[in-house]
């Protein structure tokens, strides 16, 4: 398993764990230089977002990756984890549905399976 594949289902396997709900997987790979995959999922709160943030990042240690960005306003609902290889995009359900990222690349959507 590439390398991409395995932080992202290290990353979703996570979410899950955490009951973030309505996760997507989108393969950016061969539309953006910026990463391969953006991950994006819906928290209940914003409370609950630092204690998924703190687990992602201790289970990413082991691959080496650097990150590049890590950012977070409550006003926004938005919490943005960038790992260059897979980017995480955490919200608030009201967030989520008033920025509607995966609407601008749902033909990039995949299966969540397809990472085995």
């Amino acid at each position: 398993m590439q390398m991409e594949k395995e932080v992202a289902k290290t990353i979703i396997d996570i979410l899950n764990e955490k009951k973030v709900e309505d996760i997507v997987l989108i393969d950016i790979a061969h539309v953006l230089p910026i990463a391969d995959y953006f991950i994006i999922g819906t928290v209940a709160t914003a409370h609950q977002i630092s204690s998924i943030v703190k687990e992602i990042e201790e289970k990413i240690k082991p691959f080496g990756l650097r990150q590049i960005n890590r950012s977070a306003s409550e006003q926004s609902g938005w919490f943005l984890l960038d790992f260059n290889l897979v980017i995480v995009h955490l919200f608030i359900p009201e967030s989520r549905e008033y920025y509607q990222l995966e609407n601008l690349w749902k033909k990039y959507i995949i299966d969540i399976k397809d990472l085995d």
